[in-house]
């Protein structure tokens, strides 16, 4: 009885494999959405050769400057963030107040001559503590924000922390009430949901 079973199975089941292998298209037969210069976009990012190269120089560039400071965790207060720019892949890397003196200390370390220097608003270590202090009053925050909470977290770019929130026009105006000393444009609302379970 078992292997009438199995006989059957394997009967039914072997015009949908050799439908999916007569169907399957390997990888490198995909098409890719290229205009003429051979370049292609993913996720609104300029793709190339020269764009993936930038940006692995830019990670080693980034990799030697968090080395210095315990792989991130100790940045000094001059230190603004870091991202690639989207159309080049160069790295472009924020810092706040830095001196003279500051600012060449990092190009020395960062060593790489397509690294775009800007002023940001504020430090990195300046968004993660306002971001823990948050994290550690979760429940006021929700509270103050009246609406669910669904993230947290820092856009260098953006030289800002984000608060996902479920129902961002319920938020009130952002004040030193939410957390002592607060620059309300530290902070951007942006709409955030909850993970569905599949």
């Amino acid at each position: 009885m078992k292997r009438s079973a199995k006989a059957i199975f394997f009967c039914s089941a072997l015009p949908l494999l050799l439908l999916a292998a007569f169907l399957y298209e390997k990888p490198e037969d995909a098409p890719i959405p290229t205009d003429e210069s051979g370049v292609f976009y993913v996720d609104g990012m300029r793709v190339d050769a020269q764009f993936l190269q930038n940006q692995m120089e830019a990670n080693e560039a980034a990799a030697r400057f968090d080395q210095l400071y315990d792989g991130g965790e100790n940045y000094p207060d001059y230190y603004g963030g870091a991202y690639l720019d989207k159309a080049s892949g160069h790295l472009v890397f924020l810092t706040c107040g830095a001196s003279g003196e500051q600012l060449a200390h990092c190009k020395e370390v960062l060593n790489n001559p397509n690294v775009r220097y800007e002023e940001a608003d504020y430090s990195y270590n300046a968004l993660k503590a306002l971001e823990q202090y948050l994290v550690d009053r979760l429940p006021y925050c929700e509270s103050y924000l009246g609406t669910t909470v669904t993230g947290i977290g820092i856009d260098e770019e953006a030289n800002r922390l984000v608060l996902s929130v479920l129902e961002p026009e319920k938020c009130p105006p952002l004040d030193d009430q939410l957390a002592p000393l607060l620059d309300p444009d530290m902070i951007l609302i942006r709409q955030g949901s909850i993970a569905q379970e599949y």
